[in-house]
């Protein structure tokens, strides 16, 4: 019988709306998850209203389908390190963010502070995008750019010690938020990945409706996905025809976590983001499922994060006078010379607020339960997150 644990799983962007696509190489699309829970099999049954002389119900028809999937995977980066390309599982991250920002690798010049320095490129830096400074005091540093003015890049948090110039600036995979031409994926997963007794379930036209963060102290830190496709399909006794050639890079443990709220390093046992697109159908009676495409209507950012309790109420005046803050989360493995290159993950919110502080515990230890939105500011057109690899 086919086994799940045998279940090959890809997800491969779409030229055409409406039509499937599967992987040409080992390398293409694959990615390593934990179960899926994915539906094809479901239909919308159209009743007849129509007197037939009997209160029974009268055979019905087919409306529309529902096509959908959940996966989770380890939160992890994408492992290369001089010239970085996007991890294994970025076109979920095209489809539920953007189009990645792909920084080239350069090197601090001009007078660097704390804050400031300058480098060769600036036409290869965005605003939001993570930078990884090869301090030569403080080590690999990870940082977000807050602004950034002619050659100048300003960043997010101060560093302990000004760069010197020629320190290396690494590369780095940024995705940042688009409001339209999300892109469309056809998740595919070779149940069983048996050609006697396993099959190919294929979302097609798929846009993803959610993205997830966990991390936990001690636990391997979790991404979550979820998408809505606009048709399914299923094809018997299919295997995969490609040995998967997986990324070979561990998922991220929490340990070493740096978050900020503004430049306040914040201490705590979890942290959680999530990312809600509301997606909604192009309904047409030109295709024979009835939907012809579909868009991302609104993005909405939400959160959890449980610091322990320093005995101020900086969170509740903050949550009481709708204070903004600028939070960062990095996590990655680090060594003696700071965070690894290839190794590190991190999400920049520029403006957040406490919608929540709530007293709690965590094994009788007093932690604040604070719940936080991100926002696009009071104009609406401000950058609301940045997520990035490198």
């Amino acid at each position: 019988m086919a086994n799940k644990r045998n279940t090959v799983a890809y997800f491969k962007k779409q030229v055409s709306a409406t039509t499937a696509v599967v992987p040409t190489s080992a390398t293409e699309g694959y990615v390593s998850i934990e179960a899926p829970d994915v539906t094809t099999g479901e239909r919308e049954l159209l009743e007849s209203e129509l007197l037939s002389g009997t209160i029974g119900v009268k055979k019905p028809q087919l409306g529309f389908e529902t096509a959908s999937f959940s996966v989770t995977t380890e939160a992890r980066s994408h492992g290369d390190i001089a010239a970085p390309t996007e991890p294994d599982f970025g076109a979920l991250f095209e489809s539920g963010i953007g189009t990645p920002n792909i920084t080239v690798a350069d090197a601090v010049a001009g007078v660097p502070t704390t804050t400031t320095f300058d480098v060769a490129t600036i036409a290869n830096f965005s605003v939001g995008d993570m930078v990884i400074i090869s301090n030569a005091t403080d080590g690999r540093v990870v940082r977000f750019i807050k602004s950034i003015s002619g050659s100048t890049i300003t960043v997010h948090v101060a560093m302990t010690t000004a760069p010197t110039v020629g320190d290396v600036v690494h590369a780095t995979v940024n995705y940042h938020p688009v409001n339209e031409s999300h892109k469309f994926l056809t998740g595919g997963f070779y149940q069983g990945n048996s050609a006697v007794d396993g099959y190919l379930e294929q979302v097609i036209g798929a846009l993803v409706s959610a993205i997830g963060l966990s991390v936990e102290a001690g636990s391997i830190a979790k991404i979550s996905f979820e998408a809505q496709g606009l048709k399914g399909a299923r094809t018997a006794n299919t295997a995969c025809p490609h040995t998967p050639d997986y990324e070979d890079v561990q998922g991220l443990v929490g340990f070493n976590v740096e978050t900020y709220f503004n430049s306040t390093k914040v201490c705590a046992n979890k942290v959680e983001l999530n990312i809600e697109n509301e997606i909604a159908d192009k309904k047409s009676f030109c295709e024979s499922n009835g939907k012809i495409g579909a868009i991302t209507r609104k993005r909405s950012i939400s959160g959890n994060i449980n610091p322990y309790t320093d005995g101020s109420v900086n969170y509740y005046t903050a949550l009481n006078a709708l204070t903004d803050y600028a939070m960062s989360i990095v996590i990655g493995a680090k060594d003696a010379g700071g965070f690894i290159v290839g190794q590190t993950m991190g999400v920049y919110l520029p403006q957040i607020m406490i919608t929540q502080d709530k007293t709690g515990d965590v094994d009788d230890n007093i932690i604040e339960d604070i719940n936080f939105s991100a926002h696009t500011g009071t104009a609406g057109n401000a950058l609301d997150i940045v997520w990035a690899f490198g």
